[in-house]
Order: structure tokens, then C-alpha cells, then sequence
């Protein structure tokens, strides 16, 4: 018994030896190929920071917990109750699946390289098809962090303030302000993500505990009729069941997504055939854990619907309610706004990454300019610098 378990560590530090000798093959070889096109990246990413990337990347009970008012109007509590574990077995399903992808070719490309690698044929059309819809994808629902950070601004201002007003062109200025920091902070991401990972990952679960037991512990209970059987199809105009139920699917399904943004980091994980897959398979089941288990809470502990529904930022009411504190309501939807924050930093670098992959595959007009990669910061500064203009335009 004793030399079993003495062979199996054995084999394991074998078996993560043998695949760090065989990365540390390829990135000499990618290495060449990316000076050739432009410079290459380098890897300082390790262990802990990589399975904190996607975990707060998704920051999922934060974003639903700022946008479930769109659930309550489609769908109702039962479209959130079980759709939170619909979504939560499906990115799994999906995660392992990439996640075996990335085991056997942590490329940053991800989804767009894999197609034009295993296409049965028209493969570069496939390759390129899939790049564009990845690209597009991942900018357009990015822009929703400062989106969600400036509704959390709005509400509290009007929460604060009785007599402020909010108007939209508000919402746009600080969407703008807010993409400042993660593009200027990118440019010194090496120097600080893992203080910045640690400090939003440990945000991420003392909060969430924090606002779970302050919620059950304080607010009035809903029932159990009210939770799982509230089925809402006749407010938001939508009044077929089904219809109601899949549009009210999507805000505890969309928190979920993104899992796969690691990938695009993959020439930077120190060891990414382990460390990519694992970070991601971690980070989507637990935050689908985090997120039913919130999103149970909140239902059971949203008090006066009526005055929820009505509010600038409903879960500001929510924890009013259940609080009677502007103080602590302030400090608990102040901390759904850092974490969703600090989340930017990483979506930031990996969209740039992303098309910075896709423009060294020469999949963008004037890809030359976007593949390149400064030598001294080894970061790609000119896909960095479109990120931000996109998204200034996007908002």
C-alpha cells in the first residue's frame, strides 16, 4: 500500500514534467514565429492568477444580482430559480469541453484556431468565419462592466440623493471615464495582477457570504409558492409562458459566459495545457454555485416586489429593505461595483489579446499594425489602444 501511493506522486510530478518539457518545446517554436510576425508575449502569469482570472472575470452573483429586474419582468422568480441551474449545467457542459481543447492546444485564438485546425474542409473560410463572430462577440458583451458600474453610480446617486436626476448622457461620460483604467492599467498588468486578482477574488467570496447571511439573517421571507412557482409572462408585453421564461433565461445565463477569456491569455500562463483548463472548469462551477445559491437568497429575502420593481437600481432596495442601513447598503452595492471593476482589467486584456491573435493570423485590415507587440512592455499595445477606441465609440 505504501509503494502505491509512493509510485502515484511519482507519477504525477512525471507526467507535469513531461508536458512542461513539451511546452517549453513549443513556445520556442511559437516564440520564433511570433518575432517573425511582430514580437511575442511573455508568460508571468502563475498558478493562483490564472484560476483567478476567470473566476473573477465572470463575477456571475454580482452581475445578476445587478440586472435581475429584467427576470422579474419576463419570466418571474421561477425563470430565475431554474434557469440558474439550466445555465449553470449547461457552461459547464461547454467549459469542459473547451476546456479539453485547451488540454490538448492552449492557443490564444481559442474557438477561431480550432476551427480552421480541425474544419473538415474550408478550413481558412471557417477559421476566419469564426474569428469575426468570436471578435465581434467578445467587444460587444464586454461593454457590459462599464455598463454595469455606471447603473450601480446612477443608483446610488438617486439613492443618496433624492433630488438628482439622472440623465443619459450621465451614464455615457462615466462609461467612458471607467474604460480609462483598464486600458492605462493593462499596460502595467505584469506589475500588479496578482495583488489586483487576490484582492478581487477574496472580494468576490467574503462579500457574497457577507450579503447571503445579512439577507437571511435580517430581511422579511418570501414563500416558497411565491420563489418556485411564479411564473411572469403578462408585464414586459411578452405574455407567452415560454417565451417569457427563455427571455427571463438570460440574465442568470449571460453572468456565466466568459469563462473562456483565460484562454486568450494562454501565451502568458506559465504551464497553460494545466493550468488554462483547470482555471476555467473552477471558475465556472463554482461561480454557477455562488450564483444559484445568491439568487435563491435574493428571491426568499426580496421583500416588497412593488417597491423593488420600482426602484433605479433594485437591489439598492433590496438590501434597504432588509438592512434599514444607508450605510451598509451603500458598502454592500459599493463592493457589487469593485468586484465587477476589477473584473474589467481582466476582460480588457483578454479581448486584446483576442484580436491581437486574430490580426497576427492577418484576420483584420491592416493586421500588421495590431500584431505587434512593444518590445519593452511585451504587450500589444496597438490592439490595447482599438479595444479602447471601440469601446469609447460602443458606449
Amino acid at each position: 500500500m505504501s509503494e502505491k501511493a509512493a509510485i502515484e506522486p511519482a507519477a504525477q510530478v512525471s507526467h507535469i514534467d513531461a508536458v512542461a518539457a513539451q511546452e517549453a518545446i513549443e513556445d520556442q517554436r511559437i516564440k520564433s514565429e511570433q518575432e517573425r510576425s511582430g514580437g511575442a508575449l511573455q508568460r508571468y502569469i502563475n498558478a493562483p492568477s490564472a484560476i483567478n482570472f476567470s473566476f473573477l472575470l465572470q463575477c456571475s452573483w454580482e452581475a445578476a444580482a445587478v440586472t435581475f429586474q429584467f427576470s422579474l419582468s419576463n419570466g418571474g422568480p421561477a425563470s430565475i430559480a431554474y434557469g440558474s441551474i439550466f445555465a449553470g449545467i449547461g457552461t459547464t457542459l461547454v467549459a469542459l469541453s473547451l476546456a479539453e481543447m485547451a488540454s490538448m492546444d492552449p492557443t490564444v485564438g481559442a474557438q477561431y484556431r480550432w476551427s480552421a485546425a480541425f474544419a473538415p474542409k474550408w478550413n481558412r473560410f471557417f477559421g476566419l468565419m469564426q474569428g469575426w463572430i468570436t471578435v465581434f462577440a467578445w467587444i460587444c458583451s464586454c461593454t457590459s462592466n462599464p455598463a454595469l458600474i455606471s447603473n450601480i453610480i446612477v443608483g446610488l446617486a438617486t439613492f443618496n440623493n433624492s433630488d438628482y436626476v439622472p440623465q443619459r448622457w450621465h451614464s455615457t461620460l462615466i462609461m467612458w471615464a471607467l474604460t480609462l483604467f483598464p486600458f492605462i492599467g493593462n499596460f502595467w498588468l505584469p506589475k500588479f495582477i496578482n495583488p489586483l486578482e487576490t484582492a478581487g477574488a477574496v472580494c468576490h467570496v467574503v462579500f457574497f457570504f457577507a450579503s447571503i447571511i445579512t439577507l437571511a439573517a435580517m430581511a422579511d421571507k418570501s414563500s416558497v409558492e411565491y420563489v418556485f412557482h411564479t411564473l411572469t409572462n403578462d408585464v414586459s408585453g411578452w405574455t407567452n409562458p415560454a417565451v417569457a421564461w427563455g427571455l427571463g433565461l438570460l440574465t442568470v445565463t449571460y453572468p456565466l459566459t466568459g469563462f473562456d477569456g483565460v484562454l486568450h491569455m494562454s501565451d502568458e500562463v506559465k504551464r497553460a495545457r494545466i493550468r488554462v483548463p483547470r482555471s476555467m472548469i473552477f471558475s465556472v462551477v463554482v461561480n454557477s454555485i455562488m450564483q444559484f445559491l445568491f439568487m435563491i437568497t435574493l428571491l426568499f429575502t426580496i421583500g416588497d416586489v412593488d417597491r423593488v420593481s420600482a426602484s433605479a437600481l433594485p437591489i439598492i432596495e433590496v438590501y434597504f429593505q432588509a438592512t434599514g442601513s444607508r450605510a451598509a447598503t451603500n458598502l454592500f452595492v459599493f463592493m457589487l461595483l469593485f468586484i465587477i471593476f476589477v473584473s474589467f482589467f481582466n476582460v480588457f486584456a483578454s479581448v486584446s489579446r483576442l484580436l491581437w491573435a486574430f490580426s497576427r493570423d492577418d484576420g483584420l485590415p491592416f493586421s500588421h499594425v495590431f500584431a505587434k507587440v512593444h518590445p519593452r512592455l511585451k504587450m500589444p499595445v496597438n490592439a490595447l489602444c482599438l479595444i479602447a477606441l471601440v469601446y469609447l465609440e460602443h458606449v
